[in-house]
């Protein structure tokens, strides 16, 4: 199986994260805003470059998953990580266009429920990771070289 063939909703977040980062990187050189002494475009430019990274592996964990069962089970997961993790993604972004934190930030009704989304995006982008990494784990046909001596 090809690259084509990975699932599409991850495909389609790392591509939206590949824009994402772009963007980032035009925000650090034409806004010079700060937040805690950083710029303020250097934390949703570390985050597209890792939810990319993370959106690309478990579309590649995925594609490796061959039994049908299983297979859809963890299609559905992949989805659920690729919609939280763009929730995060927006939730993020939303508070650097505003100028203010988004992590653990609480000082008003909207940055309470922003950092509360980001908090359920994220138990949700890990219990997908978890099903996905379990179904390759445990039903996954792969030898392991290291333990094979080969």
């Amino acid at each position: 199986m090809g690259i084509a063939s990975w699932h599409r909703p991850l495909m389609c977040l790392a591509a939206i994260m590949a824009v994402w980062a772009i963007v980032s990187v035009v925000g650090l050189a034409a806004d010079t805003r700060t937040l805690g002494g950083d710029p303020l475009w250097a934390k949703p430019l570390k985050f597209a470059i890792s939810f990319g990274v993370y959106a690309l592996t478990l579309a590649w964990m995925l594609s490796l998953l061959r039994r049908p069962r299983l297979r859809r089970f963890a299609w559905w997961a992949g989805t659920v990580a690729s919609a939280a993790t763009l929730l995060e993604a927006a939730a993020i972004s939303v508070q650097v266009v505003r100028g203010t934190g988004s992590h653990f930030n609480v000082a008003t009704p909207l940055d309470s429920s922003l950092y509360a989304l980001m908090g359920g995006g994220v138990v949700l982008m890990y219990a997908a990771t978890v099903v996905i990494g379990s179904g390759l784990a445990f039903f996954s046909t792969f030898r392991d070289r290291a333990l094979s001596g080969d």
